[in-house]
């Protein structure tokens, strides 16, 4: 086995005697996760399918469970961090056992946890079941290595591993034989102690002990055992059995890891001391300069850091490691002394309480990042399934056409891919002839941008900089984070400056700031063993990332002088998705369109990271930057490095002769500055046609790299070749002509041209563009559909609350169909589907106990903040009517401003009473569907004198609607324009004279009698109102102007959403029981507080009215109406919450403890248990709300767990809750703990 097959595997056993009890599971969990193995086996837990959820969550991986009862047997299997691919799960019917079949790097495992009976019959039953499974296995997948673990029950040798000695029958069944036989596995541990006396478990007084806990595995697996032991686990009378196995042999010497600051340090008051004292000793130092204090300060940080590290753990560590060490040594021997023994004992509780304690730590700050992160948009929440997920690391890779798995020939063949990728190819002659050829055309920046550029770093400006980076990102290699910048900022914020400075007047940068370290991500639905299929990301210090980011917010800031629209990659205000409906339109009015005209989606190879760097620099003169400005650019690029991470090493380093930076803030920019050359080369060149429509010439659009070429007819593609090849030449961006598309705007049967395919549909910026509407949809809305839900059945597995739900639809569903929804017409069957599959997310794909639009609602009318994507997509469509209003002759919006024009233009169209399907012009699917949106949430205050004419559903003649420009251009507009003072319609000659307008009889009779006979005898009622025509240029939206910032997509949803909201059934009942409810106090009260959403959820379960009493759930079920607390009474929501002897109990005890703490003598009813307390005092008030709040929440935990309230148990966990608030940063919490230690005087 030359090549390394898979690189290391660590596997735990351990037999937990039950795991109930939350504290000892915690305990248990802590201590396994310590070991920091890859599976975790646990026998005997216990579980039942109802604590799948919570104990998966406490653990905060991958699961797999099978159970038995709740007092007997079962078994789990736990994924730490897990790198392997699980392929299958198998497990028994009785809680017995699990098998896992998976591939770790190239090399399959079949592994089993085993519970066995300790009955002779019993077991061999289990054994001859499970070695049918695993012996079918193995003949699936060949090769696979076969791991089985746990207790079996049954010692193997009853001479040497048990004690007392056992003289057993010789045809008494062993299952560790039996397996051995079948399986052609071995008893690990015995085969490298052949002579060694060791038990796995003994009773409380060492009598009785055995080795029942064992290895048994293929013998292709016994070359890569490291390690094979058996070592104390506290809580249990088992001990934990190890397996480690190491598939590379190979010393990984030569590849190199880098170091990370652990955060937590800035926590450690030693460590932030010793930073403080570091800094001011080098930073006072007036013998170096600033560049190698800066350096110095970085480094003895760093070595601060590893040795306060090892100093921490090595405080935590000896005491346990010490008694562990004791205790194995105790439990070695054959017999114990009494002091021995009280010793063991002795030694045995201090490491259970040690975890126990340990245990009650982790649930007060896991509780406190709950309350304060969970079920919130935060990478926290996000990152519960994605921890899941595997890393990110090549672990095979094609070479030559051979793949290998061997981790020195992949390190080497990725850093000598990525040194040829950055070494430059420039030709200077080559680039200056491409430069002077565009110079002429390119604009030059305003006086005031190259100013604002070139003037000095400024503190403020690195202070901006540094507290606009996001937290929690992967640092450089210097280690360094976000957090530990923010953290001493004030006293290296000067020095950094000084660096800077240094730094610009010397054009070089430090050392560490020329570094970078490349991270590989893949590339989506690509063959991950060739390298060109990952995308290299580089990280950079943090330092490095401070000036970088400087510079990019001042090019950012007026970049739109020089980028011309036809991009819109990276530029504020400007949108992918005008992209995208630009090709839809052309699509769509290709009958408009007089050439055989085609469009070429271009692809260039590796682009960002191929740009010359000479070219690049050029580029800049070219548009005018001044000298400063330039020359900070090239000291960014001057002798800069990378390496690449192969987890959990690097390559050797390579310089960085060429690209700008995936990673690096100003990239972005400079990029498309190159990329503005481009576009400039192909406008300018009179060797192309490009496609014209409308009276107007288009060529090319982009949205960074993604270069589309918009062509008159097929005879323009090899110039256009040519010219982008003089760019490449030029600027290191090379065509990659096997990726490029055609896609013709007539019907072609061709297969290539130019050896470019032709294809009838082409995947553009993640959407697939064809002119069928029926397969836009299919392609774009159904895959996503599919990957929605079953990301979402994922979160199923999770208990989390209506809130969670909801905030899931948003991020892993909304999300991924807003995209192709902002540049295509949606289905309302689509929208209607994905309706439909959030809110049977929210109820668990249950029964719907509120409808849709009470979910919808805001939160101070008792909603959830569901989005409706119909509503959402409605309002896409509003926002572009918007954008069309605002840049009606923009390349990306003057094709519906030509279509538009043809009924008065878009905002007079907008004014009009029209119906779609009436308007005299072809409309498509998405103008249809935008005007649609608009006729949804604009209010049209009917009067007849105020009507217009034109584009009115109600005026038609041969069922379309009239436009006629020449009226118009009279002024004729609104239907009183037809009628005398008296509101008699005008005759042909009083109108012609009236309005000097000499029509033909003929055209006016056309128009008066398309006025249906209804509006002439409303308009008899009115008298004509010698007012100015009112102007029909404003468009508002429930009295907000469309084109003010104010008129926001949400204030457009929230006008959809009015128009058909309803009143909560609650409501009704609740006003029915209790008198002057204040609703919006009573919705609101929940999110008043730092709390958890279940808590909320119940709350307002109970207002809707469908809080699942008893009565209630008999109403889909058949079940016990009677209460579940005093068993004689009916179980409504009133009953269990207050008129139970053991609730009132409950609530008259805390009216009791509040007069005690706080001498407030207060009367809790049911209205206040229902709905609000309410007081003159705000702070007593404050304090009554939450502990009702909770209290309901204690009512409605021991309903589910069929105990009754007790008030000495919630105020044990009212002092949980109130200790994990102290612990977070969260405004309300910190001040609910100030009001209720002024209260309770503590």
């Amino acid at each position: 086995m030359a090549d390394l097959h898979f690189s290391s595997l660590k596997i735990l056993s351990l037999n937990v005697r039950g795991i109930r009890d939350s504290t000892k599971r915690k305990s248990i969990f802590i201590f396994c996760r310590r070991k920091n193995a890859d599976l975790i086996f646990l026998q005997e837990t216990h579980s039942s399918d109802n604590d799948v959820k919570f104990w998966k969550a406490q653990w905060g991986d991958q699961c797999y469970f099978c159970h038995a009862s709740q007092h007997s047997a079962g078994v789990a299997i736990l994924l730490n961090n897990f790198k392997g691919n699980i392929i299958e799960s198998l497990s028994s019917d009785e809680g017995r056992w699990i098998i896992l079949v998976f591939k770790l790097d190239n090399t399959f495992f079949i592994v089993c946890n085993l519970y066995s009976h300790n009955n002779t019959t019993q077991a061999k039953s289990i054994c001859i079941q499970l070695s049918e499974k695993l012996d079918f296995l193995k003949s699936k997948y060949k090769g696979a290595h076969m791991i089985l673990g746990g207790d079996y029950n049954d010692a193997p040798d009853d001479l040497i591993d048990r004690v007392p000695i056992r003289i057993s029958q010789h045809s008494r069944f062993k299952s560790t034989a039996f397996f051995c036989e079948q399986l052609a596995v071995i008893d690990v541990w015995r085969f490298f102690n052949s002579n060694t006396k060791e038990f796995t478990w003994s009773n409380a007084n060492g009598s009785l002990q055995s080795r029942i806990d064992l290895w048994l595995i293929s013998s292709s697996c016994l070359h890569f055992v490291s390690e094979s032991s058996h070592d104390f686990a506290p809580l249990t009378d088992h001990k934990l059995i190890t397996i480690h196995l190491v598939g590379n042999k190979q010393s990984q010497s030569k590849l190199r890891g880098f170091w990370k600051l652990n955060n937590n340090l800035l926590n450690d008051d030693t460590f932030c001391s010793i930073v403080e004292k570091t800094a001011e000793q080098i930073f006072g130092d007036a013998n170096m300069n600033h560049t190698l204090k800066w350096e110095f300060f970085k480094f003895k940080v760093r070595e601060a850091a590893i040795r306060r590290s090892k100093e921490i753990k090595k405080r935590n560590d000896t005491k346990e490691i010490s008694i562990m060490n004791e205790l194995n040594i105790l439990m070695k021997k054959d017999a114990l002394s009494d002091d021995e023994e009280i010793k063991l004992k002795r030694l045995k509780e201090e490491i259970d309480n040690a975890y126990i304690n340990m245990a009650k730590g982790a649930f007060i700050r896991s509780k406190a990042k709950w309350l304060e992160l969970g079920e919130r948009n935060s990478s926290y929440f996000f990152a519960l399934e994605k921890r899941n997920q595997r890393r990110n690391n090549i672990s095979a890779l094609k070479i030559d056409n051979n793949i290998t798995t061997n981790h020195l020939d992949i390190s080497k063949h990725v850093g000598s891919f990525y040194k040829d990728i950055y070494k430059s190819n420039c030709n200077i002659n080559d680039c200056d002839r491409f430069i002077e050829s565009v110079k002429n055309f390119a604009p030059t920046i305003s006086e005031n941008f190259k100013t604002n550029c070139e003037r000095p770093i400024t503190k403020s400006e690195i202070s901006e900089a540094i507290r606009s980076m996001k937290k929690g990102k992967s640092p450089g290699n210097d280690g360094l984070s976000v957090e530990f910048y923010l953290q001493f900022w004030d006293i290296i914020v000067d020095p950094l400056l000084e660096l800077f400075k240094e730094c610009l007047d010397r054009k070089e940068m430090s050392t560490s700031m020329k570094q970078g370290i490349i991270t590989l991500i893949p590339k989506p639905d690509k063959d991950l063993l060739v390298i060109e299929n990952w995308r290299p990301i580089t990280l950079l210090n943090i330092d490095y990332k401070i000036i970088s980011l400087v510079y990019a917010k001042r090019l950012k800031k007026n970049l739109d002088e020089i980028i011309a629209e036809t991009q819109t990659g990276f530029m504020t205000n400007r949108h992918i998705s005008s992209n995208i409906r630009l090709i839809f339109d052309l699509l769509d009015y290709s009958d408009n369109i007089d050439d055989d005209s085609l469009i070429v989606f271009l692809d260039f190879y590796k682009a960002f990271d191929t740009v010359e760097h000479y070219f690049l620099f050029k580029a800049l003169k070219t548009f005018g930057f001044g000298p400063n400005f330039v020359s900070t650019i090239e000291m960014f690029y001057k002798n800069i490095d990378s390496c690449v991470i192969l987890y959990p090493n690097t390559t050797k380093r390579f310089p960085v002769m060429r690209s700008v930076r995936q990673g690096c803030p100003i990239s972005p920019f400079l990029f498309l500055i190159v990329a503005e050359l481009l576009s400039l080369h192909i406008l300018n060149s009179p060797v192309i046609k490009g496609l014209s429509i409308f009276g107007k010439e288009i060529r090319v659009t982009q949205l960074a790299d993604d270069t589309v070429l918009l062509l008159k007819n097929k005879d323009q593609i090899e110039n256009a070749i040519s010219l982008i090849n003089e760019f490449s030449i030029a600027s290191g961006l090379k065509l990659n002509k096997s990726k490029c598309e055609i896609l013709c705007l007539y019907q072609s049967n061709v297969k290539s041209l130019y050896n470019i395919p032709v294809k009838t549909c082409v995947r553009y910026l993640g959407i697939h563009v064809c002119k069928n509407d029926t397969e836009r949809q299919q392609l774009n809305f159904s895959p996503r559909m599919e990957k929605t839900k079953t990301i979402l059945n994922l979160w199923l597995q999770r208990d989390l609350s209506i809130f969670g739900r909801i905030l899931l639809t948003k991020a892993e569903g909304v999300s991924r169909f807003v995209y192709p929804a902002l540049s295509l017409n949606v289905y309302d069957s689509t929208c209607k589907n994905v309706n439909n599959l959030f809110v049977n997310f929210v109820w668990k794909n249950k029964h719907h106990h509120l409808k849709k639009s009470l979910l919808c609602g805001p939160k101070d009318k008792g909603g959830f903040g569901l989005l409706d994507f119909m509503d959402l997509n409605y309002t896409f469509k509003v926002k572009w009517l918007k954008e069309c209003l605002k840049s009606p002759g923009s390349l990306w919006h003057f094709i519906p401003h030509n279509i538009f024009r043809n009924v008065g233009g878009l905002q007079f169209l907008l004014s009009c009473n029209y119906s779609i399907s009436k308007l005299p012009v072809k409309m498509s699917a998405f103008y249809q569907q935008a005007l649609l949106a608009w006729k949804l949430c604009y209010s049209h205050n009917f009067s007849p004198h105020r009507s217009i004419i034109w584009n009115n559903e109600c005026i038609t003649k041969r069922n379309k609607s009239l436009y006629l420009q020449n009226w118009i251009d009279k002024n004729i507009i609104y239907l009183k324009d037809l009628f005398d003072s008296e509101g008699q319609l005008l005759s042909y000659n009083d109108f012609i004279t009236e309005k000097t307008f000499p029509i033909k009889f003929k055209d006016f009779s056309s128009v008066v009698k398309s006025v249906p006979s209804g509006l002439t005898e409303l308009m008899k009622s009115y008298k004509k109102q010698n007012t100015p025509h009112a102007s029909v240029s404003t468009l508002y939206i429930n009295g907000i102007d469309l084109l003010s910032k104010k008129c926001t997509n949400k204030h457009i949803r929230e006008c959809l959403y009015n128009a058909k909201k309803i009143t909560p059934r609650g409501k009704f009942f609740w006003n029915a029981t209790f008198d002057n409810i204040n609703w919006d106090k009573a919705w609101l009260v929940p999110f008043r507080f730092c709390i958890t959403n279940k808590v909320r959820e119940l709350h307002l379960k109970i207002l809707h009215n469908i809080y699942p009493s008893n009565t209630y759930i008999s109403r889909f079920c058949d079940t016990d109406r009677k209460c579940t607390f005093c068993k004689t009474e009916l179980e409504s929501v009133i009953h269990l919450f207050y008129g139970c002897s053991y609730s009132a109990t409950f609530w008259r005890k805390l009216e009791n403890y509040i007069l005690c703490k706080t001498t407030y003598k207060i009367k809790i009813e049911g209205k206040n248990i229902i709905t609000y307390f309410e007081t003159k005092e705000k702070k007593i008030c404050t304090i009554v709300n939450l502990y009702i709040l909770l209290g309901k929440f204690h009512i409605h935990k021991c309903k589910f767990q069929n105990s009754t309230p007790s008030f000495n148990l919630f105020l044990i966990e009212i002092e949980y809750y109130l200790n994990s608030l102290k612990l977070t940063s969260n405004k309300k919490g910190l001040s609910l703990i100030e009001i209720h230690s002024e209260m309770f005087n503590e």
